[in-house]
């Protein structure tokens, strides 16, 4: 899966936290998202002030963050672990945890989250 089938599909599953991710996806997607969210947070910075750059700056934050919540819930089904697993992903030092099944194979064939990815 490249770049723009990665982001393409990660866009179409924002809300999605069922299913399965590939590695591909995951990392492409996660990527698209940060270089988007400093992108906009810069221009947002530089363009408006006070409650409403705020305003912005935290909905294009909550975007970005139900996003790769998503993608990472999904990428931890592709090697058939626990949705639960995710929290560890906000607690310093043990989001290595998650971050060491991020990066494994994924599962071969259908597993308990559904088919694998295409």
């Amino acid at each position: 899966m490249g770049f723009g089938e990665a982001v393409t599909s990660g866009i179409n599953n924002i809300t999605n936290f069922e299913g399965r991710a590939s590695r591909p996806e995951f990392w492409w997607f996660v990527l698209a998202v940060w270089v988007i969210e400093v992108v906009l947070l810069g221009l947002i910075n530089a363009v408006f002030d006070g409650f409403f750059g705020n305003l912005l700056s935290f909905v294009v934050w909550a975007v970005g963050f139900v996003a790769i919540v998503s993608v990472a819930v999904r990428r931890l089904h592709d090697v058939g672990q626990t949705t639960w697993l995710a929290i560890l992903w906000f607690i310093p030092c043990v989001f290595l945890v998650p971050l060491f099944y991020s990066v494994q194979p994924s599962s071969p064939g259908a597993n308990a989250y559904g088919p694998p990815p295409s």
